[in-house]
């Protein structure tokens, strides 16, 4: 067992290198990432319809979304999943327009119903949870240049110092935020997270009508999930650019407890691999750049890359034992302690120190998620983070592996 075996350390090795790049990049560039001055002054809030599509919403959460929204001074729609009271009355006190869907559609299917009545340039789209703050609607509209067909916003979740979950989906968001950022520095992100987004409403509004859409079938099946990866992939192809006003950061409600959250991530999971392996093989990701399809390769490929490497070592383990290969594990431990590289061997110095330059990528990559987080809370959700990560892993793996399942529209 020598060497532990040429394959395992190749593999290793080169995925280790491509690892500290991926951290090193996205580190870099998030950090480096600055605010487009320019502002695009041709559209004021009366171009905009918000809609809001809600489903059995906590009562004083959806009136916090509601009340963020009538500051905007922007036509207020809302749009009842077989829900009516008492988000008729609430809409209504705060001076919007409430259409009662009397059949449960989900997500999808109730903004598409809602795009009936949109007949503004731009729709913005606000999930029942989220709070948007003041000046947002005019904040994005300042990004549409000619070729943004999208802009989202930057998200936090609401913290509560007695919720541990809070502080692990802020984690999350900051993840997402610093990987975001990276993107947008080459071009497009791949996704405008659906807790509020706006749109140019003749680019999207024929396709949310059409079958394609409302029908979206994975495997043959109906499939409700990630409508905001949907739409984003088809302004996209459309020619057009999905981009973030990191001036804006609206305020999400996180899951109840880990179950949920957990839920969650596996829902987002099984959509965001059957997107990547389909744009994959459709060749989208050539369209959008070396970047872009850097960047989603290593996503959505690592966990993948985790299992093989795993699955390569239990082969060391069934061929020689576990015992011998805890020692010889132990041995070039002790050897690279005491600094003693002649008995560490050529190959497994290589690892070692390709390993360290991991080790560096993460800490590079802990420091721009740091940035992110807002001052007072960054040690409890950095070290909620790391429950958070293993959350994320577990959730990716089975998520690529239960692909095929579809979920209903998840409440709290």
């Amino acid at each position: 067992m020598h060497g532990i075996t040429s394959y395992v350390f190749l593999v290793t090795i080169a995925f280790s290198i491509i690892s500290f790049s991926y951290y090193l990049i996205n580190s870099i560039s998030s950090l480096k990432l600055k605010d487009n001055k320019k502002r695009i002054e041709n559209y004021t809030y009366q171009d905009v319809t918000i809609m809001v599509p809600v489903y059995n919403e906590n009562e004083k959460i959806f009136r916090n979304c509601i009340k963020s929204l009538a500051s905007q001074k922007s036509k207020l729609l809302v749009i009842g999943d077989s829900s009516l009271e008492p988000y008729k009355t609430i809409t209504e006190e705060y001076g919007g327009n409430f259409i009662h869907q009397h059949e449960h559609k989900g997500k999808r299917g109730t903004i598409s119903n809602g795009m009936l009545h949109v007949k503004t340039k731009f729709v913005m789209f606000v999930d029942s949870d989220t709070s948007v703050p003041d000046g947002a609607v005019t904040s994005m509209l300042s990004k549409f240049e000619n070729n943004v067909g999208g802009v989202g916003t930057a998200v936090s979740a609401e913290i509560k110092k007695s919720s541990r979950i809070s502080y692990c989906s802020e984690f999350f968001e900051k993840l997402k935020e610093v990987m975001f950022r990276s993107m947008l520095m080459y071009g497009s992100v791949m996704v405008l997270d659906g807790r509020c987004a706006m749109y140019r409403t003749d680019l999207v509004k024929d396709f949310m009508l059409s079958d394609t859409y409302i029908n979206n079938r994975i495997f043959g099946r109906k499939s409700i999930l990630a409508e905001d990866r949907h739409l984003t992939s088809y302004i996209i192809n459309s020619g057009y650019k999905a981009v973030i006003d990191y001036n804006v950061t609206v305020v999400t409600v996180p899951q109840k407890n880990l179950k949920l959250m957990f839920k969650q991530m596996v829902r987002w999971s099984r959509a965001g691999y059957f997107y990547f392996f389909n744009e994959l093989f459709n060749g989208a990701y050539f369209k959008r750049g070396i970047f872009y399809s850097f960047e989603m390769t290593y996503m959505y490929l690592f966990p993948i890359a985790l299992i093989f490497l795993g699955l390569m070592r239990l082969n060391l383990i069934f061929m020689h034992g576990i015992g011998n290969y805890i020692a010889f594990e132990a041995r070039h431990t002790v050897s690279l302690l005491s600094l003693n590289f002649a008995a560490l061997g050529h190959n497994f110095f290589l690892y070692t120190m390709v390993q360290a330059l991991v080790i560096l990528g993460l800490a590079l990559f802990g420091i721009a998620i740091a940035s992110r987080i807002a001052k007072g809370r960054k040690l409890r959700t950095l070290v909620y983070g790391i429950a958070t990560l293993l959350m994320m892993l577990v959730a990716s793996m089975y998520g690529l592996f239960t692909i095929w399942k579809q979920n209903e529209w998840m409440t709290r």
